[in-house]
């Protein structure tokens, strides 16, 4: 009965960067992961990639317990979220719909659709720009996450294909940064491919 207002999916095209991008401008050792015990107590860098190889949503962890910590618990909440779903749909439940409806949208983006989890420990980077900006380079999560935002800010648009604004390029700031140091990789994977 509820099915149709409840379940918010569209057919809007919204551009997002290819994770097969992102595995190549940075060059960090992704892992594919199914199960919290995989993921690594390191601080890193995730992404949620959809079946047809896009980046859905992306983050770090960086705490005491690296991305382990930040991503167990958006592991159980994918669950606990399919599982307010698989109610609502068996019982036709009003409040069960209602509790799906009002999670998260990173929550409900990685549980109504089919994403695979990818990690990767963040670690100096293994190459270098010649340019200005290699003193800049990523080395950090959040460097790491930021770069990430800006690379998919230069080739489609956008920083998040969820939207947010979290790493706006303000003079100044982590974002700026990477801005620059995302503009001088992309130029120079580039000039590699001709």
């Amino acid at each position: 009965m509820f099915d149709e207002f409840t379940k918010f999916y569209g057919t809007a095209a919204v551009p997002a960067i290819r994770f097969e991008a992102v595995r190549d401008l940075t060059q960090l050792d992704w892992r594919k992961v199914d199960d919290a015990s995989e993921i690594p107590t390191e601080p890193g860098v995730y992404a949620w990639v959809d079946q047809d190889g896009f980046v859905r949503y992306h983050g770090s962890g960086r705490g005491a317990a690296g991305i382990h910590g930040r991503l167990r618990n958006q592991l159980s909440w994918r669950q606990n979220q399919r599982n307010r779903i698989a109610a609502a749909e068996k019982d036709d439940d009003i409040d069960e719909w209602f509790r799906a409806a009002i999670e998260s949208p990173a929550i409900r983006l990685t549980a109504e659709i089919d994403c695979d989890l990818w990690v990767a420990v963040a670690t100096d980077s293994s190459w270098e720009l010649g340019t200005d900006e290699d003193d800049d380079l990523p080395t950090t999560a959040l460097g790491w996450e930021s770069f990430i935002s800006e690379l998919s800010h230069l080739t489609t648009g956008r920083r998040s294909l969820l939207g947010g604004g979290a790493w706006e390029s303000k003079r100044g700031t982590l974002g700026d940064t990477m801005e620059r140091v995302a503009w001088s990789r992309l130029q120079q994977v580039l000039q590699q491919c001709k």
